[in-house]
């Protein structure tokens, strides 16, 4: 690599392998590959947009190696992990397990999923009918905020009605969510609706904040594919 000055512009020269291939072997480049860009453009320039989440169905059990085997691919993959205690007849061991059993997220540009597809433990990826379709990225967010905010997190396999609230105070300040009151308890709901799953946190009826009315199902209708439509899982495993 060489950075070259020419009038006001820095130019950078990759100089490729003698095979003309990158060190991962996966793609052909030319001998010498030039960028150039404007000096001074740092802070002005566009960051590249990304590609959407979507949930992938994987076998049971297979969470953790297709998350590595993806991220060896070039993939951006997530995997929302809840640590558990698991008690045994002779000793008690913490675990951190996948918080949606059988799901993984991955940014992905469906035109070019064949490295995907073809991972072992990959099963389909989730969509309405035979299209698969992205996940929220706020409800990314918001999963990742709960997780991090180190209060104790419960898993729902479905949506939740409650109040529309964001919370005004807490570790998870401007978190929008559901509230709902279960005995003595406040918890908010955050979901992912396109799996029909959510995750809740107790709050203080003070950190909140209502937004907007009562609300039922609080997304569009997306059936478990694994659950409530086996054949048409085993269409889209073929479609994908």
């Amino acid at each position: 690599m060489r950075f070259l000055f020419n009038d006001g512009r820095v130019t950078t020269t990759w100089v490729g392998t003698p095979s003309g291939s990158d060190v991962h072997g996966s793609a052909r480049l030319p001998k010498t590959t030039r960028f150039e860009t404007l000096r001074g453009d740092s802070e002005s320039a566009v960051a590249p947009a990304q590609h959407p989440w979507f949930a992938i169905r994987v076998k049971p059990n297979y969470e953790k190696p297709v998350l590595a085997t993806l991220r060896g691919k070039g993939f951006e993959p997530y995997l929302p992990l809840l640590r558990t205690r698991r008690q045994w007849s002779d000793r008690v061991k913490m675990m951190d397990l996948p918080l949606f059993p059988g799901y993984i997220f991955c940014r992905l540009d469906l035109q070019d999923r064949m490295p995907l597809v073809t991972t072992p433990g990959f099963l389909y990826i989730v969509g309405v009918g035979k299209n698969p379709e992205p996940v929220d990225e706020k409800e990314i967010e918001a999963i990742s905020a709960v997780l991090r905010s180190g209060l104790p997190v419960k898993a729902h396999t479905s949506l939740k009605v409650g109040q529309n609230v964001e919370l005004q105070r807490g570790p998870l300040r401007g978190l929008p969510g559901i509230l709902t009151k279960i005995a003595d308890q406040h918890r908010l709901y955050v979901a992912v609706t396109l799996l029909q799953r959510s995750i809740s946190v107790e709050v203080e009826p003070d950190w909140v904040k209502a937004v907007g009315g009562p609300v039922g199902n609080v997304a569009k209708e997306a059936a478990r594919p694994s659950e409530t439509h086996p054949a048409r899982d085993a269409a889209n495993t073929r479609k994908v």
